[in-house]
């Protein structure tokens, strides 16, 4: 009985270091998704202040030239949706992220719990 109870705590040991390995590659595919993520925004955000630094060129240049700063304006606003799409992404992976370390430490420690018995 006693090498049955060994036995079940070796697997679950076992068990639990995979989950904690699959945890901790999870979590670097996040960080990794979330790097690319901020980079993204970090260019879309590039993008839209030369888009508002050109829309501000263009209004002070020329009345006139009123039809390109509406078609500029509306990039922006295109941009700007974007960026608000990516940092919604980047948010709902910061949340991922931010379970997964909690699942992680948790997994942490049932298995050094596991590991006192």
């Amino acid at each position: 009985e006693l090498e049955d109870k060994l036995a079940t705590e070796v697997a679950t040991s076992a068990k639990l270091r995979t989950q904690l390995k699959e945890a901790e590659d999870s979590e670097k595919d996040l960080e990794k998704d979330l790097e690319i993520a901020e980079k993204k925004i970090k260019e879309k955000l590039q993008l839209l202040e030369k888009a508002n630094g050109a829309i501000k060129a263009e209004s002070n240049a020329m009345i006139s030239s009123q039809k390109e700063a509406k078609a500029l304006s509306e990039e922006t606003q295109e941009l700007r949706h974007e960026l608000a799409q990516e940092e919604e992404k980047l948010q709902e992976k910061l949340r991922l992220l931010e379970k997964a370390e909690g699942n992680m430490k948790t997994e942490t420690q049932a298995l050094k719990s596991s590991r006192k018995e």
